[in-house]
């Protein structure tokens, strides 16, 4: 019989596992309720419950406060872990990153925090013409790009946005940033050439 002993390093928890921990890795998830876009988890934000890793690696353990902890992970190993916001407790929050990959050093406790932000969404509409001769144009692809409100990059996502037949368009579940909308550089010639 052996029995391993490692302190938690988020909250004074010890954890007991009949499994060695000797060179060994824990991952300590914090999700929290990012309220101000700092990124980091700061005194009277909430740690989010409910929360759950789309393709859990190692053998993961839901703590009573929320936090979730990822043990048997081998050392200096890449991990990409993805994140999953289905079973959060409120539809509107999602994580501000879908995924992140980590090499974790050898044996003891690392804390990764997850931030947590209410989601948006994007809609509009395409028209054709001008003044009072607009007409909305369905089946338009749109091109959106998103960029976070603290990052530098563009990314683009979703670009198989279809116009409704009344030229409207939306995209549900955006992280807070700047999301401008670009016709498809195909529809915009076939325009032009109208």
């Amino acid at each position: 019989f052996q029995v391993s002993l490692m302190f938690g390093s988020y909250g004074p928890s010890l954890i007991l596992s009949d499994r060695p921990k000797v060179c060994r890795v824990v991952l300590d998830i914090i999700p929290f309720l990012d309220t101000n876009a700092y990124g980091q988890l700061d005194p009277g934000e909430k740690i989010v419950k409910q929360f759950a890793l789309e393709q859990p690696i190692g053998r993961v353990t839901e703590n009573e406060d929320g936090t979730l902890s990822v043990s048997e992970l081998d050392p200096y190993r890449r991990y990409l872990i993805r994140l999953s916001a289905s079973e959060l407790e409120n539809i509107s929050w999602m994580p501000k990153f879908q995924s992140f990959a980590i090499n974790p050093v050898s044996s003891g406790v690392q804390v990764v925090e997850v931030p947590i932000v209410a989601a948006g969404q994007v809609e509009g509409y395409v028209n054709q013409g001008a003044d009072k001769k607009e007409k909305p144009l369905g089946g338009v692809r749109i091109l959106l790009q998103h960029r976070d409100a603290d990052d530098t990059s563009s990314v683009k996502l979703t670009p198989d946005i279809m116009t409704f037949s009344n030229g409207e368009y939306y995209s549900l579940r955006l992280t807070p940033g700047n999301s401008p909308a670009y016709l498809h550089p195909l529809i915009h010639i076939l325009l032009h050439s109208l």
